[in-house]
């Protein structure tokens, strides 16, 4: 099985160091010091008071294709019936 090629791998946090891997890792990437801020934000609504149902927030992440992900390929049984 070849990582990127037959198999996606995908990691979270965008660390640096996945570029160094082989393949170089893909990864999401999120603003860390802005979610810390959005939780922190949300606990102390929480604290005075607010319904958990409207403390819910998304964020944004971004990807870093590296390497170690691509389409998924296409299987030899449906590549003939795939046309």
């Amino acid at each position: 099985v070849r990582i990127g090629q037959d198999l996606s791998v995908i990691g979270y946090d965008g660390i640096p160091e996945g570029e160094y891997f082989t393949p170089p890792l893909s990864s999401y990437a999120v603003d860390n010091r802005a979610a810390g801020q959005a939780i922190a934000s949300l606990l102390l609504r929480r604290l005075r008071g607010e319904p958990v149902e409207q403390l819910q927030q998304l964020g944004q992440a971004r990807l870093l294709q590296r390497g170690s992900d691509a389409p998924a390929p296409l299987v030899a049984q449906h590549r003939a019936t795939a046309f």
